[in-house]
């Protein structure tokens, strides 16, 4: 097994699409995103086995006068962790990442998942996740919302308001809202 600096972005993704634990944010296109936006080093890792990729571990290199230089997988987001075949990759990945980390200088790295990270690693959850299961329904969904909050969503029809799924054909629009509420 190998731990490197990855650089194929369709092969990254491919290997995103085929994990049913992955998120959004494990997206190549998160790379680009991120970098351009607040100019943080993107330090995709990604462990491969023979011409295969077993796992990878997105990270960015984040500098603040306040807290130093850290690795950060991924800021802005509560997910995009380590996704790996096996405790080897996953391990080799970390392993990697604390390399990283001392060839940088960073003080600490911090690695945004849903479960905790590997053997001796620190857990610390600042952050809160909710879910909603989703019924076949939508009025059923809907009214299980507040009246508040149901009465809000009316407003911003009645007023015009739509919302739409799109592909990266539509990130360019998104950029920008995207870095004004960031």
């Amino acid at each position: 097994m190998r731990v490197e600096i990855w650089n194929d972005g369709a092969r990254w993704d491919e290997f995103v699409e085929a994990r049913p634990d992955a998120c959004n944010y494990h997206r190549w296109t998160w790379r680009a995103a991120v970098q351009e936006t607040y100019g943080h080093k993107p330090y995709y890792l990604a462990a491969t086995k023979g011409e295969n990729i077993i796992g990878i571990l997105p990270l960015f290199s984040i500098q603040s006068l306040l807290f130093g230089r850290s690795l950060v997988s991924m800021p802005f987001f509560s997910y995009g962790g380590v996704l790996g075949d096996s405790d080897q990759a996953a391990n080799g990945l970390l392993e990697q990442a604390t390399n990283l980390a001392k060839s940088l200088r960073a003080r600490r790295i911090e690695i945004r998942a849903a479960t905790s990270g590997g053997v001796g690693w620190a857990h610390d959850s600042p952050k809160i996740a909710m879910s909603v299961d989703l019924s076949p329904s939508l009025d059923e969904v809907f009214n299980r919302l507040n009246p508040k909050l149901r009465k809000r969503i009316r407003y911003g029809k009645k007023n015009g308001l739509t919302a739409a799924c799109k592909g990266s054909e539509a990130l360019q629009e998104f950029f920008p809202i995207f870095a004004a509420n960031m």
